[in-house]
């Protein structure tokens, strides 16, 4: 489970707007935040979009109460993208945010989770074609693609807060070859059977729910 900090970064958020009877409609997603301490903590969440990065309104300096999970709807009007969240808290805190999803002519949601900073590592994507996202400062990162019959290529991924880039079909794994300091990613991945989230980092696997923060939530009154 991600670790109670100060600094929290969640990379990729599947943000949908919908289309219902010819109006569209934006999918609120739901922030998840918990202060384990014993100290209520000011938390101030910016939205990093390749829109332009933003802190939404009522999410500057918001009192977190300590000890229980505080739910926060978060609608960033955004067009059908991905964005990620830099949390600053002064009191250590761990966060998530449930989302809304809608794809392939079906409903599903998604969790996204914090991440670890980014770090030289290998991962297998053979069938998964995901879309990478990347926040930070500036982002500079070499991606080593290995491709079917063992041919090789680089991507170079740069960018400012955000970049995002879809691997495409036929990599049978992904290595980061060359990564800057203070860069945090994830990836998505939307098929037939709906989405799926997962935090670039080793060890890291497919998942569809938070099972920490919603066990919390069960747990907590």
């Amino acid at each position: 489970a991600p670790k109670a900090a100060k600094e929290i970064y969640i990379p990729a958020v599947p943000h949908t707007i919908r289309k219902v009877g010819g109006k569209s409609i934006e999918l609120t997603h739901s922030l998840r935040l918990l202060v384990p301490g014993e100290l209520d903590s000011r938390v101030t969440v910016r939205v990093l979009s390749t829109d332009g990065s933003f802190i939404p309104s009522g999410f500057e300096n918001k009192i977190v109460k300590a000890g229980s999970v505080v739910s926060l709807g978060l609608s960033p009007n955004l067009p059908t993208s991905k964005f990620g969240l830099h949390i600053s808290s002064d009191e250590p805190l761990v966060a998530s945010v449930y989302s809304p999803t809608y794809s392939e002519n079906k409903t599903d949601f998604i969790w996204s989770t914090s991440v670890p900073e980014l770090t030289p590592i290998s991962m297998a994507t053979s069938g998964l074609s995901p879309q990478l996202v990347f926040i930070g400062g500036v982002i500079s990162i070499d991606i080593e693609l290995l491709l079917d019959k063992g041919k090789r290529k680089v991507l170079k991924v740069r960018g400012d807060e955000i970049a995002t880039i879809k691997i495409p079909d036929g990599v049978r794994s992904i290595t980061f070859i060359k990564v800057a300091k203070g860069i945090y990613g994830a990836g998505l991945i939307a098929t037939k059977s709906g989405y799926g989230y997962f935090p670039l980092s080793p060890g890291s696997v497919l998942t569809k729910s938070s099972v920490p923060l919603s066990n919390i939530r069960v747990l907590t009154p």
